[in-house]
């Protein structure tokens, strides 16, 4: 029992962690929430357990910028959709050339990829402000609760935690050593992730075949369509929604009121095709991506 008067941290206020050896680290994987999904043109908050692995805080902040920079010419939110290539190449860059060295490995996951890690690794989000909080879902749902009203209240934030992280795109950290494990390397994603990394280097320098199995790289040109990709699709579909123009039109009615209304026309390759303003429609899983694009549902609907 604690002694009275003293604080006691709640679990997903507790920003260290101890890795085997019991010195801190990042044991169980670390998923950092985007500041602004849209266009990652606000980084990605820094926590101080990276100090740990001698990343400080300018170095966070370059690659913070360095992922942004291929959207910075186009000083509009839709320009990300045609630079996801580029950032997941700057990506992979630091991956190998910085974090490796500092002891962890590192990938973006994309909204709507959600299978490996989502549900095991820690999440580090923004909640208020400059109030950032770390939530683990799987030690949150499997921790013993003090009764009905405690575990819903509980279980409802937990889920809310977890659907901002599927709605956000994440830097993913684990430490390198997750790579000495086969099964632990399938299962968080990481073999995927260095398959995919060496795909696309190669296609970038060498060429490409065409590729027709699901979440590989498309060849739109199977679909009469001028667009090849060397990252899967997974990676692409969430920022596809943006991949247009959008039209605003301004009307008046006669009485001297003005009022102005806009739509958004998808480009013919985008493999989202629902047409949704602002690309507020909903986030779908991902991670196993059909070659089919989305289609626009009924009138007023979405899915």
């Amino acid at each position: 029992m604690p002694r009275k008067g003293k604080k006691v941290k709640n679990e997903e206020e507790n920003n260290e962690w101890d890795g085997p050896d019991g010195t801190p680290g990042i044991p169980r994987g670390l998923q950092v929430m985007a500041d602004w999904t849209p266009d990652l043109g606000r980084g990605f908050p820094y926590h101080k357990i990276l100090a740990t692995y001698n990343i400080s805080k300018d170095d966070w902040r370059s690659f913070c910028l360095a992922l942004s920079e291929p959207t910075s010419r186009w000083g509009k939110q839709q320009g990300i959709a045609y630079e996801v290539e580029k950032i997941l190449d700057i990506a992979a860059e630091w991956d190998v050339q910085y974090f490796r060295l500092k002891g962890l490995i590192m990938r973006l996951d994309m909204p709507g990829e959600e299978k490996y890690g989502l549900d095991f690794m820690d999440l580090y989000y923004q909640k208020d402000g400059l109030n950032r909080k770390v939530f683990n879902v799987a030690h949150g749902f499997s921790g013993k609760l003090e009764n009905a009203k405690t575990k819903e209240s509980k279980n409802s934030k937990l889920s809310k935690v977890r659907l901002k992280g599927f709605e956000s795109t994440r830097v993913v950290l684990e430490p390198l050593h997750v790579l000495d494990h086969r099964h632990l390397a399938d299962t968080h994603g990481w073999t995927q992730w260095i398959e995919q990394c060496e795909y696309a280097r190669h296609m970038r320098t060498e060429g490409r075949k065409k590729i027709v199995i699901d979440n590989k790289p498309w060849d739109f040109n199977t679909m009469d369509i001028k667009r090849v990709d060397r990252w899967p699709p997974s990676k692409h579909l969430y920022y596809d929604r943006f991949r247009g123009k959008q039209i605003i039109i301004e009307k008046s009615n006669g009485n001297g009121y003005f009022y102005s209304y806009s739509y958004f026309i998808p480009d013919p390759d985008s493999m989202d095709q629902r047409a949704i303003v602002n690309g507020a429609c909903s986030i779908l899983p991902c991670d196993e991506v059909s070659r089919t694009p989305i289609r626009r549902g009924p009138v007023g609907g979405d899915f």
